[in-house]
Formats: C-alpha cells, sequence, structure tokens
C-alpha cells in the first residue's frame, strides 16, 4: 500500500513539473508580448515627445512675441525681436515672411500700411 501510495505521489510530482514547465513557458511568452508592446509604445510614443518640445517652442515663441514693443530699438526690444525671429525659424516659417514680420515691428502701429496689418 506504501510502495501503491509512492507511486501516486510520484505521478503527481511529474504530473505538476509538467504543469510548471508549461507555466513557465507561458509567462515567458506573456514576458515577450508584453516587452514587444511596450517597444511599440515608445515608438508610437516619440513623435509626441517632439510635439510637447515644439509646444514649450511655440509658447516660448508666442511669449517673446507678446513682449515686442512696436518701434522699439531698445537692446531689450532687439532681444526680444530676435528671439522671436529665432523661435520662428525653429518653427520652420520662411526668412522672407519673417523678415518682413521683423520690418513691421520697427514700425510704429500708425506708421503701417495695410499689408502690414495682415
Amino acid at each position: 500500500a506504501a510502495r501503491v501510495r509512492l507511486a501516486e505521489a510520484d505521478a503527481t510530482v511529474a504530473q505538476m513539473r509538467v504543469a510548471v514547465g508549461a507555466a513557465k513557458a507561458d509567462l515567458a511568452g506573456k514576458v515577450e508580448d508584453l516587452e514587444a508592446q511596450k517597444r511599440a509604445q515608445d515608438a508610437a510614443e516619440a513623435p509626441l515627445r517632439g510635439m510637447a518640445e515644439d509646444i514649450d517652442s511655440v509658447r516660448g515663441s508666442l511669449e517673446a512675441v507678446r513682449g515686442l514693443q512696436p518701434g522699439s530699438e531698445s537692446d531689450a526690444g532687439k532681444a526680444q525681436l530676435k528671439a522671436a525671429m529665432d523661435a520662428g525659424r525653429r518653427l520652420g516659417i520662411d526668412d522672407s515672411l519673417l523678415e518682413s514680420f521683423a520690418h513691421v515691428l520697427k514700425r510704429e502701429p500708425s506708421a503701417r500700411g495695410g499689408f502690414d496689418t495682415i
């Protein structure tokens, strides 16, 4: 009777080892799937990280433009205009448009023509 119980226990242990092996293999597959999903998520989020930097740049550019004083020739005014121009270049705005922008901002609002107000 003891030998029968020992044989049954050995069979149970063997079954458990098979089950543990299958669970380990399943877990390894799930870990691999999770890692692949994390890589895919990182790849999908990469452009968003760049967008966040672009948004911060645009915010800084808007602040630089808001700080510009019409007709200002002071060092602070020149620095603000340079910051706005640099931001425009980073955002890919055409140089000819930026130069027009700079010329318009150097004039007092009352001295600007109709095209300057567009």
